[in-house]
């Protein structure tokens, strides 16, 4: 298997959801009806990070 980063498989899934294109910065509200890619994976990106963290508050909580 592939040594993979989290952007790695952020891109893959971004692929496999079929999410591309971009919107100008002024227009956000074009990404609230229909996420472009890089508004797409920054959102991911921010809920797996999350998800992280509190699977290892939890972890830690399990421990003790």
């Amino acid at each position: 298997m592939p040594i993979e980063t989290l952007s790695d498989v952020i891109e893959y899934l971004a692929d496999q959801a079929g999410i591309y294109g971009a919107h100008d910065d002024e227009d956000d509200e074009a990404c609230q009806k229909h996420p472009c890619r890089v508004c797409w994976t920054e959102d991911v990106r921010i809920r797996i990070e999350q998800a992280v963290q509190i699977e290892l508050q939890l972890e830690r909580g399990r421990t003790r």
